[in-house]
Formats: structure tokens, sequence, C-alpha cells
């Protein structure tokens, strides 16, 4: 049978490995980088200031 110490250092281990899987996964599969039409989009000037 495991020791209580040596079961959390495993939960803990196992923990850290997992970490952030779902947003890497997800950053893997669809990127980072934004479509050519949201990057190039033109953004309308503010109307002057009187």
């Amino acid at each position: 049978m495991v020791s209580p110490t040596q079961q959390t250092w495993n939960i803990r281990e196992r923990k850290r490995k997992k970490a952030g899987s779902k947003r890497k996964a997800a950053m893997a599969n669809h990127g980072t980088t934004v479509n050519k039409e949201e990057l190039f989009k033109v953004v309308e000037a503010d109307k002057p200031a009187k």
C-alpha cells in the first residue's frame, strides 16, 4: 500500500503535469494569431474634437 506522503507527492506531480493542458491544447489546435479580417480591419476615426 502506498504511504500517504507518496500518494500526496504523486497527486501533486500529476497536477503539475496537467496544469494548463486544456489551454495549451486549444492554442495548439486553434492558434493565437487572429485572422486577416481582424488583423487588418479598418477602424474609423472618431469625429474630430471641436
